[in-house]
């Protein structure tokens, strides 16, 4: 073994903090064999609760920060033996040395921007082909809010001054100011958050407070098709040959729980068959994951119609108007709660503008149908009915409770299925009758 091999595989990093207060600072110790024994100050942080002593590293990677603390403890990890094998040789390894090469490597990310919206640039430059097109679109938009945002404060922000204080200010001015919906703000703030980690990997400075910011949604009814009213849609006469096109991509989706950007590519080139079932072979676009899916009869009675092909692409924004005209002449009908985007008028600066925001209020069903409600309308009309990790192998739920919140049941609900699972249909009655006999 040579002097290269022997310096890897003897030299060993651990990492420790020493304090019992939030944030704690993450130290980093350098050993190999009896020679060297070299301690420094990284330039990470991590919470107390987060770290575990005994494995010297964060106790779980279950949100982003975590992740994004665990990758970079790794880089430094490699790079610092990768510079150790270099220098070893030549260099005096102690602490002094490791100060200077952490400090180094700072240096040579000093060039990566610390505004807030600058490194949203930076941050769309090196995401580019890595992150989904969905996410990639919310870039733009999330920045803007903040470049607003700054222009009605008067302050430019830096990455390091996202903390509770820039939380709630900034929640504050998009739900007065900009009318935003608390959604649309819990996921705005939940984005730059994502940025700010990234930049965490970076380099850059972030907020001992970044962790602590906290974002919940209130809670809304998903929308949902039954199956009575798919049925409606399926038997519904159109007049036009683009709503009969519309309808025939919304049955599919209610029966393949596809996303749009994924039946909008379905190819009959892709159907086999096993023992005489048709399958559609797809990778999803969102997360690229393989997936093989039996096809119901109502999708093949679609092909069928459609000349031996799957429905013709059309884009997201006529989709979404078309299935709505479709729904409101299948007399999907029924009122229910939820959101629908109206025009506003609203004072901005020194002008008025027109802007689109989300209403909350009772409409009827047709008025709330989108382009998700087919991948939605699957899941929830099949739940309790097939085993649920069946479901989620269709619709790519890794998570039992990720789809649970999909379909929006919660633990009440789940009780109650087991309740009528063990006493049928009229629990109350059954009960009775079983503890007065």
């Amino acid at each position: 073994m040579g002097l290269l091999g022997y310096l890897w595989t003897m030299a060993s990093i651990h990492y420790y903090i020493q304090s019992d207060l939030s944030p704690a600072i993450i130290y980093v110790r350098m050993r190999d064999g009896r020679t060297v024994d070299a301690k420094a100050k990284t330039k990470l942080v991590v919470d107390v609760e987060d770290w575990s002593h005994s494995k010297g590293a964060p106790k779980h990677t279950r949100n982003e920060h975590m992740r994004q603390l665990s990758k970079s403890l790794a880089d430094l990890r490699s790079s610092l033996l990768g510079h150790y094998n270099d220098e070893a040789a030549t260099e005096k390894i102690n602490s002094g040395w490791l100060r200077d090469f952490i400090s180094r490597e700072v240096e040579v990310k000093q060039n990566i921007p610390t505004s807030l919206t600058e490194y949203f640039d930076l941050y769309a430059q090196q995401q580019k082909g890595v992150i989904s097109d969905e996410l990639y679109e919310k870039i733009a938009p999330n920045k803007a809010r903040i470049e607003r945002f700054e222009k009605h404060t008067g302050k430019r922000y830096q990455v390091k001054d996202v903390d509770l204080a820039f939380h709630n200010d900034l929640h504050r001015y998009l739900i007065h100011n900009e009318k935003y919906s608390l959604g649309t703000v819990n996921r705005c703030m939940k984005f730059i958050k994502t940025v700010c980690y990234h930049a965490q990997q970076n380099g850059v400075e972030v907020s001992y407070q970044l962790k602590a910011i906290r974002v919940k949604n209130k809670e809304v009814q998903p929308i949902y098709l039954t199956e009575e009213e798919i049925k409606l849609i399926e038997e519904v006469e159109l007049p036009f040959d683009y709503l009969r096109n519309a309808r025939n991509s919304l049955v599919i989706s209610c029966y393949t729980a596809q996303r749009v950007s994924d039946f909008k590519r379905n190819t009959v080139k892709n159907i086999r068959y096993v023992k005489g079932v048709p399958y559609l072979d797809f990778i999803q676009k969102k997360t690229g994951a393989p997936v093989s899916l039996p096809l119901h009869p109502s999708v093949m009675k679609v092909i069928k119609e459609c000349g031996g092909e799957f429905p013709r692409p059309i884009s997201n924004d006529k989709y979404n108007d078309y299935i709505k005209k479709v729904c409101k002449l299948a007399g999907v009908e029924d009122e229910v709660q939820g959101t629908k985007a109206e025009v506003i008028k609203m004072k901005r600066g020194d002008r008025m503008v027109s802007a689109t925001r989300k209403k909350h209020g009772k409409f009827a069903k047709w008025e709330l149908v989108s382009s998700h409600i087919g991948r939605r309308s699957f899941a929830t009309n099949h739940f309790g009915k097939i085993p649920t990790p069946i479901i989620m192998a269709a619709t790519g739920h890794k998570s039992e409770s990720s789809f649970l919140k999909y379909i929006g049941k919660g633990r009440a609900e789940m009780v109650s299925m087991l309740a009528e699972y063990w006493y049928g249909g009229d629990v109350e009655q059954k009960s009775k009758k079983t503890y007065t006999a």
